[in-house]
């Protein structure tokens, strides 16, 4: 499998972000078939999110034991929110968690009550704004993917009314054994552009 370093390669020297994201799909299919390291992959994938929608940061929580946990994250604010959200149980990607809808946030100082720990730290971050979409595997929700813009940008009305995105997993992406060589390959796939997001 590629290591992070060449996956942002694959991310950075793409043409278009349409290429990109091609490029990446292809980059992450070619790793379910390999061996591979979960946790590798998943920080790869959060890196890429961040390259691809020119986000500030990002970060991934799955369901470990019955309680979520933070796997991966694009840089240490983006973990210390995430792992924050589910210190408090309070925050985009718990909320996504448990219904299994995206949630978003196009002004988190009017979220202030809404997330009552979540909004003031993530502000006091620098984060004016917040997406968060459910990942499953097959139709069980298995976590969800916190996506923060940069800078002073905010998630617009538009994107607010995205319908529900989600990132479904092949069942092979959390198994031990590889699939066949021959067997069809299964990549990735988002219910919804992500790139309505970034």
């Amino acid at each position: 499998m590629r290591d992070a370093a060449d996956l942002s390669a694959v991310v950075d020297g793409a043409s278009s972000r349409e290429t990109a994201i091609a490029d990446l799909f292809v980059v992450l299919a070619d790793a379910l078939v390999a061996d591979y390291d979960v946790v590798d992959l998943l920080d790869q994938l959060v890196g890429a999110c961040v390259g691809l929608l020119g986000l500030a940061g990002a970060g991934l929580l799955l369901v470990d034991h019955g309680s979520l946990a933070v796997v991966a994250a694009s840089s240490g604010h983006a973990r210390q929110l995430k792992a924050f959200e589910v210190e408090y149980d309070d925050g985009p990607c718990v909320d996504c968690f448990r219904t299994g809808a995206a949630v978003i946030s196009g002004d988190l100082r009017a979220d202030r009550a809404r997330w009552p720990f979540f909004a003031p730290a993530s502000l006091a971050a620098g984060f004016l704004s917040v997406a968060a979409v459910p990942l499953r595997l097959r139709s069980e929700t298995i976590g969800s993917l916190g996506l923060f813009p940069g800078g002073n940008s905010m998630i617009g009305a538009a994107d607010r009314r995205q319908p529900r995105h989600s990132l479904t997993w092949p069942p092979s992406a959390f198994s031990n054994d590889a699939p066949p060589k021959n067997a069809p390959r299964s990549p990735l796939s988002f219910s919804t552009p992500l790139t309505a997001i970034g």
